[in-house]
């Protein structure tokens, strides 16, 4: 029986030993980082990464969240990290800086690659996580899948620090319902891109999406719709009465905890947004008695509804105390210093018209009903403050809050200096800009908001374009995407949507703009479309359409210059009138064409053609 037991622990001793050495072995070549670092110096020799390095942790307790991470992230990359006690030739360092180095501040990170040993250091456990994410994208895109016993990883020195402190990401889950599985998974695509703050939309007018233990009807009347799903947005018809409400559901106290830790271990902070005073039909349809008008049937919407006048009844007995019973619920479960409440600019129809909304007005000597929005708003900003909690609100009203609370700018870069120079901290979340819009040609993507939001476009916006005042520049925390969910139904919706874009916006935001460039990205992104496949997410390859760029060579003529957002793209055209395909002449470079001269453009990737036929005319 005991020469059995040897045998086999044996034979699974030489299994392993046999797997470890059939593991692949690669050099990389290439440095390359998004979002680009602050510095980068690549050099020519190399280190060797083995499939068991030895890791010294210095300052790091193995116990703490970011060291638990990085171990546990390893082993997923089929990497067996061996602790060691003093750092040792050959082993890669994770190491917090005794003595605050001020060129990193508290998100930055001095990332070292020698021939003997890697090194990742920073000022905080922010900084050395984000080293570590860099430090992951020196690595094969197919680490999670493909076990490698040698990586060869190019020596270099990269510092790195962000941009702004706020770098975000937002994500509609009222509107259509994600699992709390599916929300880590958006924590963990952040975490890669070193975006740390996500806003998740948590009430509208379609649903209410937070356990509430003193309001049980947001639960069990506001939290479900009747279900619609696999309807156009656009053609979804209103539900009746009768119907009943199977679609939705809404977040437990437990699992919002479970969420808040496994997002702080990634170091994003999760900021909970309530639509407050309007978009509030569905929990009007649970308390009608905190509408204007509490006789009337309010159903929660299934699709677009018109108009949006949906507001809490400013008058209503106990409104405040109604108010603050239900952040209090939100501020338990979310540790964040902030509420973001929207503070859309509501529809003032029902209060023009409820005798207790003018009662209100009279009572607090307020003129008019925007007026009336602003009283309320400041009372939410007193709560708020007195529990050490700082309001957020849009900017669709610039008198709605106070100058102690931070505006999310949605519009010009114009009013958010005006919101700065008033003291406002601001962060831009502009709407042209969201991630619900097309990214190509309508023609080829699913449908979406009618607009066009390329990766190219994100990538080329500034945030903060020609800003000088340095009162305004300190006033800027930062900005984040916006994804609203209203055409958007299922978690690969959700990416395809998101990726590759959301590195073009953390790019905007971790990247100085002296260090972009969109031709090394448009490079650079490809790696990053490898990583998002090696673990499974959709993401959209892009726009195909030919980008013209033409320059006046004199007489009428141009000469024209072809590129796609897609690198190795190829473009087939003609000249004659007719469809290009396959057998046209390819384009090779710049090309001299008249004035009104009729191009058409057939673009081919990966074997594929892709879109359709384009025609320009030259010089229109």
């Amino acid at each position: 029986m005991k020469k059995n037991i040897l045998l086999k622990a044996m034979m699974l001793t030489v299994m392993l030993l046999t797997l470890a050495s059939c593991g692949r072995t690669v050099d990389m070549t290439d440095v390359v980082v998004v979002p680009e670092p602050l510095f980068v110096n690549k050099r020519s020799g190399s280190f060797t990464l083995t499939g068991s390095p030895e890791i010294y942790l210095m300052g790091l307790g193995q116990n703490s969240p970011t060291a638990k991470y990085i171990t546990k992230s390893l082993r997923y990359a089929h990497i067996r990290p061996q602790f060691v006690g003093t750092p040792v030739s050959g082993c890669i360092t994770f190491g917090l800086n005794d003595t605050l180095n001020p060129e990193l501040g508290d998100e930055g990170y001095l990332l070292e690659v020698r021939n003997d040993g890697i090194s990742i250091t920073a000022n905080t456990e922010a900084g050395l996580f984000y080293g570590y994410q860099t430090f992951l994208q020196l690595l094969p895109a197919d680490m999670n899948e493909v076990p490698y016993r040698h990586i060869g990883i190019p020596e270099c020195t990269i510092l790195d620090n962000p941009r702004f402190a706020w770098r975000g990401a937002h994500l509609d889950v009222s509107t259509h319902f994600f699992s709390t599985k599916f929300i880590k998974e958006y924590i963990d695509i952040m975490a890669q891109l070193k975006l740390n703050k996500l806003q998740l939309l948590l009430s509208n007018d379609y649903a209410y999406r937070l356990e509430s233990e003193h309001f049980p009807l947001l639960n069990e009347v506001a939290s479900f719709r009747a279900d619609r799903n696999g309807v156009a947005w656009d053609s979804i018809e209103p539900a009746s009465p009768s119907e009943r409400c199977t679609y939705g559901g809404y977040y437990t106290s437990r699992q919002i905890a479970d969420l808040v830790a496994y997002a702080a271990d990634r170091h994003v902070e999760i900021i909970p947004e309530l639509s407050l005073p309007g978009g509030v039909t569905a929990m009007l349809a649970a308390y009608p008695e905190w509408s204007c008008h509490p006789d009337s049937t309010n159903l929660v919407p299934v699709g677009p509804f018109w108009p949006h006048n949906s507001v809490l009844c400013m008058g209503a007995d106990s409104l405040m105390s109604t108010v603050f019973t239900l952040l209090d619920e939100v501020m338990a479960m979310f540790p964040t210093r902030y509420v973001n409440l929207g503070l859309d600019a509501a529809a003032t129809d029902n209060w023009e018209s409820c005798p207790k909304c003018q009662s209100a007005m009279r009572q607090h000597h307020l003129r008019s009903e925007s007026q009336l929005q602003t009283h309320f708003v400041s009372e939410i900003e007193t709560y708020l403050a007195d529990r050490g909690k700082v309001l957020i609100g849009r900017n669709f009203e610039t008198t709605s809050v106070g100058p102690e609370s931070i505006l999310q700018c949605q519009s010009s870069v114009k009013d958010c200096q005006q919101f700065a120079y008033r003291g406002n901290f601001v962060v831009l979340s502009p709407d042209e800009y969201s991630f619900d819009a097309y990214q190509a040609d309508y023609r080829y993507h699913p449908q979406s908001a009618p607009r066009l939001v390329t990766l190219q476009r994100v990538y080329n916006h500034d945030l903060v374009p020609q800003v000088t005042n340095t009162h305004v520049v300190s006033h800027i925390l930062g900005g984040q995407c916006s994804l609203p969910t209203e055409r958007i139904t299922t978690p690969s919706q959700v990416e395809f949507m998101l990726l590759p874009r959301l590195c073009a916006m953390a790019e905007n935001l971790w990247t100085q703009p002296d260090n972009r460039n969109w031709r090394r990205f448009r490079r650079n992104v490809r790696l990053c479309k490898n990583r998002f496949a090696a673990h499974g997410y959709t993401f959209c390859e892009g726009s195909f359409k030919p980008v013209f760029r033409t320059y006046d060579a004199g007489a009428g003529q141009y000469d024209v210059a072809l590129e796609t957002e897609v690198p190795n793209t190829y473009i087939f055209y003609t000249l004659d009138g007719s469809d290009p395909t396959e057998q046209s002449p390819i384009y090779l470079g710049p090309i001299r064409l008249a004035s009104g001269t009729h191009i058409k453009t057939l673009t081919v990737y990966d074997g594929q053609q892709r879109e359709g036929v384009y025609e320009f005319v030259i010089g229109k």
